[in-house]
């Protein structure tokens, strides 16, 4: 297991050999949490979306009546 030296504002840098591992390529997004004192990261798929996605949600976006139960 290899050993990785935290830098200056917590930057890291991990080997290349477990990049190509997980298939990690160059500006690819990582999850980190941390999970029982250990830090963990995760490859994460980024999608950009259209102009507009939030108005879609709205309209989508079962109504609530008065009394905060859903309207069909």
């Amino acid at each position: 297991m290899p050993l990785i030296r935290v830098r200056k504002a917590g930057q890291v840098t991990l080997p290349l050999a477990m990049c190509r591992a997980i298939d990690l390529k160059e500006y690819d997004y990582l999850d980190a949490t941390i999970a029982k004192g250990s830090i963990v990261l995760k490859p994460v798929a980024v999608f950009a979306r259209e102009p507009g996605w939030r108005d879609n949600l709205k309209r989508d976006a079962p109504q609530r009546s008065k009394d905060g139960n859903r309207r069909k």
